[in-house]
C-alpha cells in the first residue's frame, strides 16, 4: 500500500500481537505510511514484515519480558505515538475439561498482558500530553459461542 498523505509520517507506533492475523496486518499497514514500528510478538523473529519495522520478541505475560522490551523501544526512541495492542488466543474447549494452565493463559495474555502493555504506553506518553492507545477485542464477550466460555469471559 502506498502511502496517501504524511499525517502519520515521522510518528511511533507500537504494535502487539504482530507475528501475524490483524497485528501484522496493523504493522505492516502502519510502516507503509512511514511510520517507525515496533512490532512486538512471541514469535516475531520468523514473521516477514517490511525492513523498516523493529522486531523485538515479547511473551506478553512474563513481566521481566515485558520491561526489557521497553528498555529496548526506549534506545530506540523517545516517545510512542500509538499503541495497537493485538495480541490475542483464542481457546475452543469444553470448559470442564479447560485446565487451570489454559485459563491462565488466556487472561494473561488477553487481558493482563494487554494491560500491562498499555500501561508501559501510556507512562510513556504522559510527558507529551499526548498518545493513542487501541486496544483490539473480540465480540465474543458480547455474545458468547459454544466451547469458547474461557476465552468469552
Amino acid at each position: 500500500m502506498k502511502p496517501t498523505s504524511t499525517v502519520l509520517t515521522n510518528k511511533v507506533a507500537v504494535v502487539t500481537g504482530a507475528s501475524s492475523g490483524l497485528g501484522k496486518a496493523v504493522a505492516e499497514l502502519l510502516a507503509a505510511q512511514k511510520v517507525k514500528v515496533f512490532a512486538l510478538s512471541r514469535n516475531i523473529a520468523r514473521t516477514d514484515l517490511p525492513s523498516s519495522v523493529i522486531k523485538i520478541p515479547l511473551n506478553i505475560r512474563d513481566l521481566q519480558n515485558i520491561d526489557d522490551a521497553f528498555a529496548e523501544i526506549d534506545q530506540q526512541t523517545d516517545h510512542i505515538d500509538f499503541l495497537v495492542n493485538c495480541a490475542g488466543r483464542g481457546l475452543v474447549k469444553e470448559f470442564e475439561n479447560t485446565t487451570r494452565q489454559e485459563i491462565m493463559d488466556v487472561f494473561g495474555i488477553n487481558l493482563k498482558g494487554n494491560i500491562y502493555i498499555a500501561q508501559e504506553v501510556y507512562k510513556r506518553m504522559i510527558p507529551r500530553k499526548s498518545g493513542h492507545i487501541i486496544n483490539v477485542i473480540s465480540t465474543s464477550g458480547l455474545k458468547g459461542r459454544e466451547l469458547e466460555t474461557i476465552y468469552c469471559a
